[in-house]
């Protein structure tokens, strides 16, 4: 399996347990979990994002540090990561969650759209 494939597949598999739910949970409660969006003007529940390094790159960095560690060993750090509150992050409304991503697709600076929030 190539490296891309490989770290989206603990990408996924990350996003499906129980563990990815609680931390994003936390994150949600520590920034509080409804805001008005300045843009739409909804009052919004915020989602969990990982900034300023997105989940893939956090694995990527990890399986990089960790080349002959399997899938299941590695999926256990980026829990641990998580759980003991090393990933950085951010709430953002459902709007500007989407937003965020559709930069990083384009290959802009997410970082100069956030500080504008």
């Amino acid at each position: 399996m190539n490296k891309k494939k490989f770290v989206r597949s603990i990408e996924k598999a990350f996003r499906a347990l129980p563990e990815y739910l609680a931390w994003s949970n936390a994150v949600k409660l520590q920034h509080c979990c409804w805001k008005d969006c300045p843009v739409t003007g909804d009052i919004v529940k915020l989602e969990a994002h990982h900034y300023p390094f997105t989940l893939y790159e956090i694995i990527e960095k990890i399986v990089e540090e960790n080349p002959d560690k399997s899938a299941y060993e590695i999926l256990g750090i980026v829990i641990k990561k998580h759980l003991d509150g090393e990933v950085e992050s951010i709430t953002l409304c459902p709007y500007h969650h989407e937003m965020f991503h559709e930069l990083v697709k384009k290959h802009k600076s997410p970082s100069q759209y956030l500080e504008e929030f």
